[in-house]
């Protein structure tokens, strides 16, 4: 499936495969809610699918050089 990411604000990055997308809170890190949080608060096409969609964000331009941080939520 094709992604993108794209900054929505100055402190919120969208990523989006068709129609279905979720922000993610970013400043000094890239807030990703926990693994125990994560299936109840995306959308359902992302559920089960952490560790692939934070793999993609990390490997995108828009991040390389920006850290990730766990988050509850």
């Amino acid at each position: 499936m094709d992604f993108s990411v794209r900054f929505s604000t100055t402190e919120t990055a969208e990523y989006r495969e068709g129609e279905v997308r979720y922000e993610f809170f970013i400043g000094t890190f890239v807030d990703v809610p926990r693994a125990e949080d994560w299936d109840r608060v995306v959308p359902d096409a992302f559920r089960g699918r952490r560790e692939e969609i934070a793999g993609r964000l990390k490997g995108s331009a828009t991040f390389r050089n920006t850290p990730f941080r766990d988050v509850f939520v």
